[in-house]
């Protein structure tokens, strides 16, 4: 009985650690452009959510009825970021800048049925134009895994400093 408790733990902790491994991942395929890579990431029906401040210290809770700072319902609506980025028919993303993700913090906050609820903080620097822009705040990421591989379901991005210049998925 105690080596099957053994063996039960040690396939939770591999799955944790992939949970988390694919948090990391995502910051680094950003910083090395390789958007199908990260395009793969997601669950075809993910969310992908920037939400702007109400107020002060109050979010906008509702991505239809009020404004986000970005709000990407579906994986159709990243690629055809994507797309617009490689074929330079987005203006924000000419030139496309230099990036480097910082991620921290990242702690499961919930497990249910191999689906995970992960904070992390970030730092995302992004260079561009000899100018040097600093996105700072926290993910929300809820992540289905099984034991093949693992999916992000949603992504929310909390930017703490929103007054900022031109921004784009891969500041995030």
């Amino acid at each position: 009985m105690e080596e099957l408790n053994m063996v039960i733990q040690t396939q939770a902790a591999e799955q944790r650690r992939k949970v988390l491994d694919l948090i990391y991942l995502e910051g680094s395929l950003l910083d090395e452009r390789k958007w199908d890579e990260w395009l793969a990431l997601f669950s075809p029906d993910v969310e992908f959510w920037v939400p702007s401040w109400k107020s002060e210290h109050e979010l906008v809770s509702d991505p239809l009825n009020e404004v986000s700072l970005v709000w990407y319902p579906s994986r159709d609506h990243l690629e055809d970021r994507i797309y617009r980025i490689r074929t330079g028919l987005s203006p924000a993303s000419n030139p496309l800048p230099r990036t480097v993700h910082l991620i921290t913090n990242s702690l499961i906050r919930q497990e249910n049925d191999g689906i995970y609820l992960v904070t992390s903080n970030f730092q995302v620097n992004c260079f561009r134009d000899q100018e040097l822009s600093c996105y700072t705040g926290y993910y929300e990421h809820l992540i289905m895994c099984n034991p093949d591989s693992c999916l992000i379901l949603k992504k929310k991005v909390v930017i703490v400093n929103d007054i900022l210049r031109v921004m784009d998925i891969y500041c995030f």
